[in-house]
């Protein structure tokens, strides 16, 4: 079974070392939101998080996959409570 490492950028370098064996890519992209969402829920302030990524690649360090967020607070939110 393939290799996958999921890398997470916030905006620190996180990197996966040792990855997990899945069998397929798309359940490479399965695991990828899982651990997006996780990350996002144990966040202290997402907001504060102005450009954050996930991104999977393969045993040769080869991108495969990348999952952004990008929080973003408008000019008319300024201000109000």
């Amino acid at each position: 079974m393939p290799k996958y490492h999921f890398n997470v950028f916030n905006p620190a370098a996180q990197m996966d070392h040792d990855g997990i064996e899945l069998s397929s890519l798309s359940e490479a992209r399965r695991e990828a939101t899982i651990l997006a969402g996780a990350t996002l829920k144990e966040a202290a302030d997402v907001w504060a998080l102005s450009d954050w990524r996930v991104e999977v690649a393969d045993h040769h360090g080869l991108v495969l996959l990348r999952l952004d967020l990008v929080a973003t607070i408008s000019p008319a939110a300024e201000g109000a409570s």
